[in-house]
């Protein structure tokens, strides 16, 4: 082929690519999850959690956040210095992982809900 009939190609794909996959973006959405209902059969299955945080702990390069809505889970995310308080109402979005036989969660993003 020719470099002008390519470059044509690769800009009609650009010109009707870039919109199609903004407007599928907008009709995607993760469901939240029952922390009750995660088990270690949905390892690394994208998961959206609601819950109230119980604990948080720091460590040098993560922190443990556990949050609870009744049952409890722990979120995993790999910055420092996380600042929650205990009952606030969170959403995490992140992964199903697997610590000692047991599932948590590798938090992508944790923010404060807001009433």
């Amino acid at each position: 082929m020719k470099e002008k009939t390519l470059f044509k190609l690769a800009m009609i794909c650009l010109v009707i690519g870039l919109p199609a996959l903004y407007f599928l973006s907008l009709s995607i959405e993760i469901k939240e999850a029952d922390i009750s209902k995660i088990t270690l059969g949905d390892v690394d299955k994208q998961v959206k959690l609601v819950g109230k945080v119980v604990s948080v702990k720091n460590f040098e390069k993560a922190s443990i956040i556990e949050i609870t809505q009744p049952s409890r889970i722990k979120v995993i995310m790999f910055v420092e210095n996380v600042t929650l308080d205990e009952g606030q109402e969170i959403e995490v979005f992140g992964k199903v992982g697997e610590y000692e036989g047991k599932p948590e969660i590798i938090a992508d993003v944790v923010r404060k809900k807001i009433k």
